[in-house]
Parts: C-alpha cells; structure tokens; sequence
C-alpha cells in the first residue's frame, strides 16, 4: 500500500473519530440545556437548574476542545513525507503502529490496531526527531523505530 495513501486514510478515520466525539458532546450539552429549562423547580433550594447549567457549560468547553483538535488534525499535510518524528508523522514500531495528530486513543484501520497520540504527550517527546531504525528507551523499555513517513 501507498505510504500517501495510508496517511490520507489515517487522517480521515481520524476525521470521523473525532467529528463522532463532537456529535456526541453537542449532544449531551443540548440535553443537559433542556433539561434545565424543561425543569421546574420544587422550591427555592432546588439547585438541579443550576448543575444542568454547569454540565452544559463543561460540555461546551469540551466541544470547544474538541473543535480545537479538528482543526489542528484539518492542518496535516498527508502529501508530506516525513522522515523524523514529528506532527503527522505515522511510525511503525515492533510493538504499535502510531499516527502522531490527536489523543484519540486506541482505533481500527484496515483489520490493524493503531494509536493516535497528541505531539503533547510524554512519549512523542521522546520519539520526536527519532529517524527509521533508531531505538530509544521509553519506561525501561527499548522502542525500535521500524518506520516513519
């Protein structure tokens, strides 16, 4: 398989992940707003309004995040071949195969597992400027770089 081709792939399975996340936050923050409104409150101490409110408001800073995040994953080139580690750089390994865009976690392309990690966390720092056959430790474990573009 194309190398351009499997990172274009990545990018759009990242896409829907991450539009799904956001469909999903919108969601229960509109549900969290209407249930505040739909409520009547027994008496004056009745403070359910109030935590709606607050969980609407915690939703809508996550659909903020969230929102964030999809545009940083929209400002990857996938025509760019890279040979570093770096921000949009898919690294095969002995053990993981790694899309470096968003946190996304754990997901499935093509019957294979792989991980979208955030060029925030602990172990792209690590990587980051690696080459293809590099190893590095990593928590008292030794990481192969069996490939990066």
């Amino acid at each position: 398989m194309d190398r351009l081709d499997l990172k274009r792939r990545l990018i759009e399975r990242c896409r829907k992940l991450q539009q799904e996340s956001i469909d999903n936050t919108r969601a229960e923050m509109e549900d969290a707003q209407d249930s505040a409104y739909e409520h009547q409150p027994r008496d004056q101490y009745d403070s359910y309004r109030d935590q709606m409110m607050s969980k609407r408001d915690m939703f809508a800073k996550q659909l903020q995040q969230s929102l964030e995040q999809l545009k940083m994953l929209d400002t990857i080139d996938a025509t760019k071949k890279i040979n570093a580690v770096d921000v949009g750089a898919v690294i095969i390994t002995g053990d993981q195969k790694i899309f470096v865009c968003i946190g996304l976690g754990k997901f499935e392309l093509d019957n294979e597992i792989w991980f979208a990690i955030s060029p925030f966390v602990p172990f792209f720092h690590a990587l980051r400027g690696h080459k293809k056959g590099d190893a590095i430790m990593f928590r008292e474990k030794k990481i192969v770089i069996l490939d990066v573009f």
